[in-house]
């Protein structure tokens, strides 16, 4: 019997498009699950490939062009692929405080082409239960599975310095959580002030400058340039999870409709290292299972603030919050990308291919 054959279509290569589509793409390849064309996962559906696959997964199409095709192929009779739409933010509730993901993927004419292709679509893969339940507010008829974003296996290693003996508070980000970084911002510098040795690392985006686009100033002011590190996105999963030198994460989130849909894969990239991570009281980060979790239960500046300098000075406890969050994630079957999480996938495409045949 041949491996199932599937053509990927990644809307990015940043994290979405990475941890999303050529994440398991790559491992299926490797574990000889399915089959892909010679060219790899690319931003364009390609009508020829439609003639060659099985299933076909369309990561965000929100233009009408690509909705266009998901609509020919699905109201063919078969044989044809069985298409699925991947689905990582709910698109339609992007916050006004983030003007370029709004622009480009939240606009009336792009949710409206989402969900014609939600309705169109033989099945829909989602990272969260949160955001499976939007799918059927738009179709309740769609097949949805779940499938929760994992860190690659190979970063799952001992934090890279000594989380009780540093004191760097740090932020992995893109530009849609310029909102999020508001509700911290005072309590960063705030905590900087209080703990003289302490510093900051923004990872992705320097939230202490000028955002292009975002935040005409800085949203995160008054601390020292030498307090500061920045290290920009990288496109490898492996290289940006690995490089996370700081020894207290934190993962704010404002209680907004966008960000109950969000998924918990900063936890679990921090989980992986070792290190400890601060949260908001919102959407995945609530009650969650990882013991290097601390909730901020007064989701506010000044809860943060008292959060953060309690945690830098109290250096055997981070140390201990680090140590379980990493036994944690290697107990954890699907927290990074095992032959469990593996799996998951290899049902969701046989599901695919198994509907065309009802």
């Amino acid at each position: 019997m041949r491996r199932p054959r599937v053509v990927w279509v990644a809307a990015d290569r940043h994290g979405c498009g990475n941890y999303r589509v050529h994440q398991p793409a790559q491992h299926l390849i490797a574990a000889g699950d399915i089959e892909i064309p010679p060219s790899p996962p690319s931003t364009a559906l390609d009508v020829r490939d439609l003639q060659w696959a099985d299933v076909v997964v369309v990561q965000r199409p929100v233009n009408d062009e690509i909705v266009d095709v998901i609509e020919t192929v699905t109201s063919a009779p078969p044989p044809r692929p069985a298409v699925v739409v991947e689905l990582d933010d709910d698109l339609e509730r992007i916050p006004t405080s983030s003007p370029i993901a709004r622009a480009a993927l939240g606009q009336p004419d792009r949710v409206a082409a989402l969900h014609r292709a939600i309705r169109a679509a033989d099945a829909v893969w989602v990272s969260t239960p949160f955001l499976a339940d939007r799918v059927h507010e738009v179709d309740p008829d769609a097949r949805v599975a779940v499938l929760p974003n994992a860190v690659p296996d190979a970063a799952l290693a001992p934090p890279p310095v000594d989380v009780a003996a540093a004191r760097v508070i740090g932020y992995s980000s893109s530009v849609t959580h310029a909102a999020d970084v508001e509700l911290v911002a005072w309590a960063l510098k705030s905590a900087l002030r209080e703990v003289p040795d302490a510093a900051l690392e923004m990872v992705g985006v320097d939230w202490t400058r000028a955002v292009p686009g975002v935040a005409p100033r800085p949203v995160v002011r008054g601390v020292p340039r030498d307090r500061v590190r920045f290290s920009p996105w990288v496109h490898d999963l492996v290289g940006h999870v690995t490089r996370l030198g700081f020894t207290l994460g934190v993962a704010p989130l404002t209680g907004s409709a966008f960000n109950m849909a969000k998924s918990d894969i900063k936890i679990r990239e921090l989980a992986v290292r070792g290190i400890p991570v601060v949260v908001s009281p919102v959407g995945p980060y609530v009650d969650h299972p990882c013991p290097g979790v601390v909730e901020v239960r007064d989701n506010s500046p000044r809860g943060w603030r008292d959060t953060l300098v309690d945690l830098l000075t109290d250096d055997d406890r981070r140390a201990r919050l680090g140590a379980r969050a990493l036994e944690w994630a290697m107990s954890d079957p699907f927290v990074t990308t095992t032959d469990a999480w593996r799996s998951q996938y290899v049902d969701a495409i046989a599901d695919a291919i198994a509907i065309l045949c009802e």
